[in-house]
């Protein structure tokens, strides 16, 4: 039985790892050289749908009675909005602006999507935190960078971060679920070596790090212990990690090209291991 399990699970992430990357290479390829690289991040959220729907799979119905539930949802809207604000190619600002709306809906919704008329104090003392944590996560992932790799670099390294947090918590939907984030960002990953060819673009920002995001909310709404609080704050710090990596110049040219995301994952693997022992030292 355990035997099954495993297979299953292993089989569900390696999906979500070819579906991203084929996903990516094929929106590249149909969508030429201008869009199709502006596109091309949508593979990530491709992926980590993937993986939900094989854990899902065989569920004669996907009830709202649980927050993980919910999950799927917010993945496949963040993809679709994503996608149509890429296809529109808007401005800076409205790309800050549709994520900002996109992270107070998520939010509300997430946590029971109550009606304006009967908010109370409480909602808005749950909302409050985790809107901000999507704003700086999500805005920190979106702005404009010299390197498209960074980006999925440390959505990559926050989803093993919250991997290694819901192992400890006992999370086995949460474990999974933040691999598959986390292989599928590897396989957007995949083709942008050794050096980036598409963009990190609101399909991948809404897909990829909403789902990061969403999980995150699930989990910790599910759960609520102040130490897991404390470990996600120092997670948060990976997000941080491409300013000092900036500062560190390594190699030039093509060697350069190779090995920043490597130098990347590296600092980033700092606030991973800081938040992991927040995390043990709290169970």
């Amino acid at each position: 039985m355990i035997q099954t399990i495993v297979a299953h699970v292993g089989f569900g992430i390696a999906a979500a790892f070819a579906a991203a990357a084929l996903a990516t290479l094929a929106i590249r390829l149909i969508g030429g050289s201008g869009r199709g690289a502006q596109l091309a991040g949508a593979g990530i959220g491709i992926g980590v749908l993937t993986f939900l729907s094989i854990w899902f799979q065989g569920l004669p119905e996907v009830s709202a009675r649980h927050l993980h539930h919910l999950v799927p949802y917010a993945v496949a809207a963040g993809l679709l909005i994503g996608l149509a604000v890429d296809a529109a190619a808007p401005g800076r600002g409205v790309r800050a602006a549709v994520t900002l709306l996109c992270s107070a809906v998520a939010v509300w919704w997430l946590l029971g999507a109550p009606f304006a008329g009967v908010a109370r104090l409480a909602f808005l003392y749950d909302a409050a935190p985790l809107f901000a944590a999507w704003a700086v996560v999500l805005l920190r992932l979106g702005r404009p960078v010299e390197d498209a790799r960074s980006p999925a670099v440390m959505l990559a390294m926050a989803a093993l971060g919250v991997a290694g947090l819901a192992w400890l918590n006992g999370g086995d939907f949460y474990l999974l679920a933040a691999l598959a984030v986390a292989a599928s960002a590897l396989g957007f990953l995949v083709w942008n070596w050794p050096g980036p060819r598409f963009a990190f673009g609101s399909a991948a920002l809404l897909g990829g790090g909403g789902a990061l995001m969403a999980l995150v909310t699930a989990q910790w709404l599910s759960r609520m212990p102040a130490a897991l609080g404390l470990a996600l704050l120092a997670l948060g710090l990976v997000f941080f990690a491409d300013g000092v990596a900036a500062r560190m110049r390594l190699g030039s040219g093509l060697v350069r090209q190779i090995l920043s995301p490597l130098q990347l994952a590296l600092l980033a693997a700092f606030p991973v291991a800081l938040a992991l022992v927040v995390g043990y030292l709290a169970v």
